[in-house]
């Protein structure tokens, strides 16, 4: 078993790859060139990037690269299956709560007074966005927050690269995607962590060509006023989600589905909305402000037991 961590679109990666070492060392130095190359496309905090290009200029088509029209059109697909509770158009609300500079920038300051704008952010476009191609059109007044999916998407291709070598797993920033079963334990031991306790884990369970995503918000909040916001915006108000959820975690067959029906689950505080369902999720893990843990073993999972179990409710030891 080989490992490769390295840090970059914000957070950490860590990778693993059961494969041999003449495999395993050149695979996981591509995978981190290609993250750091996607990084290079989608961030919004790189004025240089495709994003922040296309977000300075809407209102006009724009030629935009490969990689970031997959991104869009799995962000776009995913807003119409869950009727725009996951909205790649929310980035006029982020600015308006002033999230307009990486988090670690953010906390250091604390914003300034020019970012703590009056007015909400015009959110809910995204039926609006036209890609043909490498096409993209984005309506006047709006723009583009992929965040929500890049990273998971990330972790999705990586996983898909590296299997070709063996089975893997990646975990960006606790965006996890695993492939294959490693010869050592028989499944990929994953562990979610408390959102409150340092060294607590709420839940271990082993994964097997699986996603999982956990969606906080008890680190990334902050003060605008008197007022504590945070970076998950709830479409319909295009505000901070008002949700006694403070964590939630999902496992579905891909990370993107998992990042997907983990924001809908802290925004919504249900395991059952038919926006959720669309992810197909096989577990679903809330954690609350006060401390509980509410576990959900969906439908999927049910029936992943009759076809060979993706999800171990106890991970290998």
């Amino acid at each position: 078993m080989y490992t490769h961590t390295f840090r970059a679109m914000n957070t950490r990666f860590q990778l693993w790859l059961d494969a041999s070492v003449a495999d395993a060392r050149p695979a996981l130095r591509a995978a981190e060139t290609f993250v750091r190359e996607v990084e290079q496309i989608l961030s919004r905090f790189l004025p240089h990037s495709a994003l922040s290009r296309v977000n300075r200029a809407p209102g006009r088509w724009h030629v935009v690269p490969p990689v970031m029209a997959a991104v869009v059109r799995e962000a776009l697909m995913w807003a119409e299956r869950t009727g725009g509770l996951f909205d790649p158009t929310v980035l006029p609300a982020l600015h308006a709560v002033g999230y307009t500079r990486s988090f670690e920038e953010l906390t250091c300051s604390g914003g300034t007074e020019e970012e703590r704008y009056s007015l909400w952010g015009k959110v809910g476009r995204w039926s609006e966005v036209r890609l043909e191609g490498e096409r993209l059109y984005l309506p006047p007044d709006t723009g583009l927050d992929l965040g929500g999916i890049a990273k998971e998407w990330v972790a999705d291709r990586v996983a898909e690269q590296l299997a070709h070598w063996g089975p893997c797993l990646v975990d960006a920033g606790g965006d996890v995607r695993a492939i294959g079963v490693p010869a050592l334990w028989g499944m990929w031991p994953v562990a979610i962590a408390h959102p409150l306790e340092a060294n607590r884990d709420v839940l271990t369970m082993g994964l097997r060509d699986a996603g999982l995503a956990t969606s906080s918000r008890a680190r990334r909040r902050w003060r605008v006023g008197d007022r504590e916001v945070h970076h998950i915006i709830y479409p319909p108000t295009g505000q901070p989600a008002q949700t006694p959820v403070l964590s939630a975690s999902v496992v579905a067959d891909t990370a993107v589905q998992a990042g997907v029906g983990s924001k809908i689950a802290l925004m919504l505080n249900t395991e059952c909305h038919p926006a959720l369902r669309a992810v197909r999720p096989y577990v679903v893990v809330m954690v609350y402000e006060n401390g509980d843990v509410k576990t959900w073993w969906g439908e999927a999972y049910h029936a992943s037991t009759q076809t060979g179990d993706r999800v171990f409710r106890d991970a290998p030891s």
